[in-house]
């Protein structure tokens, strides 16, 4: 492979790689608290196969509470809202 076929695929994937945003990103920027403090919960949304809705928890300042964040196909927009102990994040 030469070298411009190489730069070109490394500068493709880091591309990518730099769009793309996890939940766990998303969640720590809407919170206010590290990404290494965000847990993406087991939840009714995990198990219907949803990419845009889902619950967290941060253990940081907003510790023991849960959260249901919703974002947008494109995943430039996210809001969270506080829930209660249970469904639909249990």
């Amino acid at each position: 492979m030469s070298f411009c076929r190489f730069a070109v695929l490394l500068f493709s994937v880091v591309s990518c790689l730099s769009g793309c945003k996890s939940t766990e990103t998303m969640t720590a920027a809407q919170l206010g608290c590290d990404t290494r403090d965000v847990k993406i919960l087991d939840s009714q949304f995990e198990r219907a196969g949803s990419e845009t809705t889902w619950c967290a928890r941060c253990s940081g300042s907003n510790s023991g509470k849960n959260y249901v964040c919703a974002t947008n196909p494109s995943h430039d927009r996210v809001q969270c809202r506080e829930v209660p102990p249970g469904p639909p994040c249990d």
